[in-house]
């Protein structure tokens, strides 16, 4: 008879979802936009919105995926949370 307790296994997906990074380098998240076809895209959206999300875009060092002005750019670009999954797992390899 097994002792495992199968209800505190890992699923693939489980695996799959800590591997995302919650955040990358300014660096890394700019050379991915550019990677991604997209900084000039979401640099028109940035120019549309308010001076203090201006601002963060600007002077952050670091973008974390929570964050509420990328929750809000990535779903005025139409992405899927697996798409930004996509998006961060790449950055972090830059």
């Amino acid at each position: 008879m097994s002792n495992i307790d199968y209800s505190k296994l890992i699923t693939a997906e489980d695996k799959a979802r800590v591997l995302i990074p919650d955040r990358v380098t300014r660096r890394q998240f700019r050379l991915q936009l550019i990677d991604a076809g997209l900084i000039e895209h979401v640099e028109g959206w940035i120019a549309t919105q308010d001076v203090r999300t201006q601002a963060a875009y600007v002077d952050s060092g670091t973008f974390v995926r929570t964050d509420e002005m990328l929750v809000l750019g990535f779903d005025a670009l139409g992405f899927t949370e697996e798409q930004v999954d996509q998006f961060f797992t790449e950055a972090a390899g830059l």
